[in-house]
């Protein structure tokens, strides 16, 4: 309402989607710029979608938004090809 730019800084990844989703609904269309040296784009991990290791998959696949990563050292195939 005041013009600002929101900005996420840290904290635990399963928190990240409900954040997201969040700004969805009040901003609509924005992208995605994370810093992290894992990709998080796995479509589930031990047997979870919610998984601290798949957050970024959820916003791409289920929230639909545009991402850009910086700084990724580990990646499985997977994500490989979700890229």
């Amino acid at each position: 309402e005041h013009g600002g730019l929101p900005v996420l800084l840290g904290g635990e990844h399963t928190v990240t989607y409900g954040a997201l989703s969040a700004l969805q609904r009040r901003f609509g269309g924005f992208g995605v710029v994370q810093f992290d040296a894992h990709a998080d784009l796995r479509d589930s991990y031990e047997g979870s979608p919610w998984s601290h290791a798949s957050v970024m998959r959820r916003a791409v696949k289920d929230l639909g938004l545009p991402l850009v990563q910086l700084g990724v050292r580990a990646l499985c195939l997977e994500e490989v090809e979700a890229r």
